[in-house]
């Protein structure tokens, strides 16, 4: 089975590394508000939802952080 990567809007921000925060999209994601994740980029596992890797949970926490989007994190505008 090919390894599928897809952008994923944040349905959850207050809990920015759950699978379950997110839905998938077919584009990449832009929103509105204030340093929060908008959508990551991701492998699709089986639910059809974002596998965070510890790499991909760093990321998103150093986004948010750094108050700055990410290769794999997009933050609110």
């Amino acid at each position: 089975m090919p390894i599928v990567f897809s952008w994923f809007i944040c349905i959850k921000a207050s809990n920015p590394n759950s699978p379950t925060s997110y839905i998938k999209s077919n584009v990449i994601p832009t929103c509105n508000g204030a340093n929060k994740v908008c959508g990551i980029y991701a492998q699709v596992d089986v639910n059809n939802k974002p596998l965070i890797t510890q790499s991909l949970h760093d990321e998103i926490i150093m986004a948010l952080n750094n108050a700055t989007s990410s290769t794999n994190a997009i933050l609110n505008n």
